[in-house]
């Protein structure tokens, strides 16, 4: 990996302002950044808005210890429903690259995020102030399939399905394509994980069922590519990442 991934990966908490600093109440789960300024992650990670004061921020470390949180402003969801949120951060300068290319079965993938953070109560305590253990992970696997994943609401939707775990809290971490080209200092995302599904195993031949198997999913990166968020004033994230030379297009890769 050629770039650092924490410099647009980041933890996603809610916060309270108080007079003697930011205090965490609970973590939300992952979001990454594009240029322009833009943190999106997936809508169930930020929905319900919190009340004021609390607000939502993405969470740096700069040194042991030491953490800097950027608020998320604007924040808003996808126009058509999808289960994706964007908002503005402060890092403009620079982010990931939207991929656009063809379903690539068999396609190498890697994302990274902060499965495994979850708040704790001091010890001894059934009430008090959370504290919270940062885990951040590296995980890898590659794409079965690009298919039409049908929730139990009834909602279709256009996904990876990824032989790689996908653990609690890392909804809304990219999903990351591990060969092709790729820009100096910079990953290319092909997609977002959103959550995980078990495939039922059949019956043996003795009629025994046999033990499924836990599937991770992604949205599509024409879902990406395609989605409209209220900030982006009518473009799609597409045309608006097109602006800022930040889509490769990788369909003859």
């Amino acid at each position: 990996m050629t770039f650092q991934l924490d410099q647009w990966i980041r933890p996603i908490y809610e916060l309270k302002d108080q007079s003697d600093g930011l205090h965490p109440i609970a973590f939300r789960g992952t979001g990454f950044i594009f240029p322009g300024g833009l943190m999106v992650t997936c809508r169930h990670c930020v929905d319900p808005l919190p009340s004021e004061p609390n607000f939502l921020a993405g969470v740096i470390e700069i040194g042991p210890g030491q953490y800097v949180a950027e608020k998320m402003h604007d924040l808003c969801f996808e126009e058509k429903g999808i289960d994706m949120a964007a908002a503005k951060v402060a890092t403009s300068d620079s982010g990931l690259i939207l991929g656009i290319r063809s379903p690539g079965i068999g396609q190498d993938v890697g994302t990274f995020g902060y499965a495994g953070t979850y708040g704790r109560l001091p010890a001894g305590k059934i009430f008090g102030e959370l504290s919270f253990d940062q885990q951040s992970r590296w995980l890898e696997g590659y794409v079965t399939r690009a298919f039409n994943y049908e929730l139990p609401s009834g909602e279709v939707r256009p996904s990876w399905e990824i032989d790689m775990p996908t653990p609690g809290g890392l909804s809304g971490s990219p999903l990351i394509q591990l060969r092709g080209p790729v820009p100096a200092g910079r990953g290319v995302v092909i997609g977002m994980c959103y959550g995980r599904y078990l495939a039922l195993g059949e019956p043996d031949m003795s009629g025994i069922p046999m033990p499924g198997y836990v599937f991770g999913l992604a949205h599509y990166y024409q879902s990406l590519a395609d989605a409209r968020f209220n900030i982006l004033e009518q473009q799609t994230l597409g045309e608006f990442l097109t602006e800022r030379d930040a889509v490769l297009d990788m369909t003859n890769y």
